[in-house]
């Protein structure tokens, strides 16, 4: 589907319907309408609505909206009028924020794009610059002479940095401690009773009350039986 949205690769788009339709290569090349108006459903409302004025001059001037024709007045409707100086902004803005494989995969979309032809110092520039300064120093150090060698070199920079003795070391270092992280912050903030005074409750409180009670009465018992002996 293509929407016709700013920065939206048209080109690509172009490219999968061709391969999708390869089967099709006779009517794709034909002098009719009808590949056209297969594809047709493929098209966001933005480009529908582009595509029904563009059938509408067709019939006007009397030719056939054919694929070659479609493809001319399209790229004409929606590519920026500066594609070329557009495409190097892009990719002169484009940072790394996230792992460098996401970041050369959004590069690579980018210069896939370009129509005219890009030296290899000057890819390597445009990737160079979006990179973080770690990984950019280390190509500037290497001076690789192709952009796919720019690429291994930080590819091989963040292999390296997260090698299996880094992991090592790190596991090793976070079961050093047998008491899990959990159970220690628990056990750090649990308030402590004291044993020499329980929590005072209406229940103790009560207890209390009946044990002073049944002591008064074997002390009173107690007196009683002593007197009367004396007696």
């Amino acid at each position: 589907m293509y929407e016709g949205k700013y920065g939206e690769d048209i080109e690509l788009w172009i490219f999968a319907t061709e391969q999708y339709y390869a089967s099709r290569r006779e009517l794709m090349e034909a002098d009719s309408s009808d590949f056209v108006t297969m594809i047709s459903s493929n098209l966001g409302k933005s480009v529908l609505n582009w595509y029904r004025a563009f059938i509408a001059d067709c019939e006007r001037l009397q030719v056939h909206p054919t694929w070659p024709l479609f493809k001319r007045q399209l790229r004409t409707r929606f590519r920026p009028k500066d594609f070329e100086y557009d495409l190097r902004e892009r990719m002169f803005r484009l940072k790394q924020r996230e792992n460098i494989h996401d970041y050369v995969s959004k590069f690579q979309d980018l210069l896939s794009q370009t129509e005219l032809s890009i030296s290899e110092v000057e890819k390597r520039f445009f990737l160079q610059n979006g990179l973080r300064e770690e990984t950019a120093r280390k190509i500037k150090e290497e001076r690789p002479s192709t952009l796919q060698d720019a690429i291994e070199i930080a590819s091989n920079l963040l292999f390296k940095s997260t090698s299996p003795q880094d992991l090592d070391r790190s596991a090793d270092a976070a079961s050093s401690d047998p008491t899990p992280t959990r159970l220690r912050l628990r056990f750090r903030f649990r308030p402590r009773l004291s044993s020499s005074r329980p929590p005072t409750t209406a229940s103790s409180v009560w207890l209390a009350s009946q044990d002073r009670h049944s002591t008064c009465s074997r002390v009173g018992t107690g007196l009683s039986a002593g007197v009367e002996r004396v007696q």
